[in-house]
């Protein structure tokens, strides 16, 4: 399993613009709390297929000047997926007619976000943060099916599985 821990300090800080950080296919197991908290430049954040499971706090934590793209991620017994009342700018659909909102940047639809006997996607629903999204590497993500991430991140992503 991929973990990351503490502050995140990194040579991507001296690059003069905003820089895109994606998280993909990641397995988060009773984790209290993954915090976007973006460091000076990371600012925008682009999370789809990871699969949550059994997290008893909250899985995302959008904080000051940070703009974070949730879709086909799988929440699975996470008691709050996303705190509301945060200052940074998120979307994660839930639904078809959210999914829709992604088509005139992304050129495609987003994929849903799956909660699975978790607590509500809540502070999600900014359409707002689509715009920060208007790049390549985003408009061309394999997004997965919600309904596979769960076997499949756990059958590929972990310590000692490379593919």
């Amino acid at each position: 399993m991929d973990t990351t821990t503490g502050p995140y300090t990194s040579p991507a800080l001296r690059i003069p613009s905003p820089l895109l950080v994606t998280t993909c296919i990641k397995l988060l197991v009773v984790a209290p709390g993954l915090v976007v908290h973006p460091p000076i430049l990371v600012k925008v954040v682009h999370m789809y297929n990871n699969y949550f499971v059994d997290i008893t706090d909250h899985a995302l934590d959008a904080d000051t000047g940070s703009h974070v793209l949730l879709e086909g991620n799988y929440f699975n017994r996470v008691l709050q997926p996303s705190l509301s009342g945060r200052s940074g700018i998120v979307f994660g659909p839930t639904s078809a007619a959210m999914n829709t909102q992604c088509k005139a940047t992304l050129g495609r639809d987003c994929a849903s976000n799956t909660l699975l006997g978790s607590g509500q996607l809540a502070g999600a629903s900014n359409g707002n943060a689509i715009g920060y999204f208007n790049n390549n590497a985003v408009k061309g993500a394999s997004v997965m099916d919600p309904s596979k991430v769960g076997a499949y991140v756990q059958n590929n992503a972990g310590t000692g599985k490379i593919n």
